[in-house]
């Protein structure tokens, strides 16, 4: 009994403080996380912080306009108890993500870090920055296609020069119905979001992920799928705040671009260290406070792009708070 009015304490708590208020255009979050991977031969402690800034709808109905402006920073460190030899013990991570929407014009900017020391030279960090335009709006659909360039180490001589400019497209697609809603995006990642039943307490939502460009084999597709029971639907009083869920990934440390997903660039060019497990979890979401936790199987570290090691099963706890001021 104890435990249940402690879920309507939360659940409440987290009403209010993500319930919308009309008189208010924008919206403060700061976040913190905590991750922990445990594996036979490997232990892994990973806190961070974040702050997300709001100004407008980020998610109205696809056939409205679409004028808002979104920035967050997000800050993360891996601490690696077994590290290899020659291999750093702390890596930093650093995203910052900023858009702006006015119609159907799209700005986008980003700039990932990711090494023993931020922005240690290009081959540690990458930016990117572009504009597109939304081709199609309506009631369902949404495609807006354009251009960024982005710009790290790319390993490319051209003429004796070294050449850290590279143009992309940009491309992002969004479905919406009641069966399912889909996301499309390709910003040098390839991701796609989707939920099945979205209207429905019970649910399914996947995330997949795959860097198109360093691509060795099926382990490089990054997924996350969830079946979920949400406590309230959407027309009620309390709202889409909360559920339970059980799921199945193929996950990492953070997200990487520079060389493959989820790597993490030493301060020495060339020595890259990355990490990736097989995971079934539950999941518990309070809006509030979102805690997973499950057994981890199939571990690997890869020093240097292709030299695997296996680091054997175990499990990991991810708990992230945050605040809607």
């Amino acid at each position: 009994m104890k435990k249940i009015f402690l879920l309507l304490f939360i659940c409440t708590l987290a009403q209010a403080a993500f319930a919308v208020d009309q008189t208010k255009d924008f919206f403060i979050i700061p976040m913190l996380n905590y991750e922990y991977l445990s594996f036979m031969d490997q232990h892994i402690h990973s806190p961070g912080e974040g702050l997300l800034f709001t100004k407008g709808n980020l998610t109205p109905p696809l056939s409205e306009s679409r004028n808002s402006l979104m920035i967050m920073g997000m800050f993360k460190q891996f601490i690696i108890k077994e590290a290899g030899e020659g291999y750093a013990d702390l890596y930093h991570n650093i995203v910052i993500n900023a858009e702006k929407k006015m119609n159907r014009h799209l700005f986008y900017l980003n700039v990932t870090s990711q090494a023993t020391k931020p922005f240690y030279g290009l081959h540690t960090f990458v930016g990117m920055t572009g504009y597109g335009n939304e081709l199609i709006r309506n009631k369902s659909l949404s495609l807006t296609a354009g251009g960024i360039v982005m710009v790290t180490d790319f390993d490319m001589n051209l003429g004796g020069i070294i050449w850290p400019i590279m143009p992309m497209p940009l491309i992002r697609l969004n479905v919406e119905t009641t069966l399912i809603n889909v996301s499309f995006e390709f910003l040098g990642n390839t991701t796609m979001d989707l939920t099945l039943l979205p209207q429905s307490k019970i649910r399914v939502t996947g995330h997949f992920e795959i860097n198109p460009f360093t691509v060795r084999d099926i382990r490089d597709l990054f997924f996350d799928t969830t079946f979920w029971y949400r406590f309230f639907s959407k027309e009620s009083q309390m709202g889409d705040i909360a559920g339970i869920g059980a799921g199945f990934k193929n996950s990492g440390l953070g997200t990487g671009i520079l060389n493959g997903s989820y790597s993490y660039n030493s301060w020495e060019k060339g020595k890259t260290y990355e990490l990736n497990y097989y995971s079934i979890y539950g999941v518990l979401d309070l809006s509030v406070l979102k805690i997973s936790s499950g057994y981890s199987f199939a571990g690997r570290e890869i020093y240097d792009k292709d030299n695997i090691k296996k680091i054997g099963n175990g499990f990991f706890i991810n708990a992230t708070l945050l605040w809607q001021f």
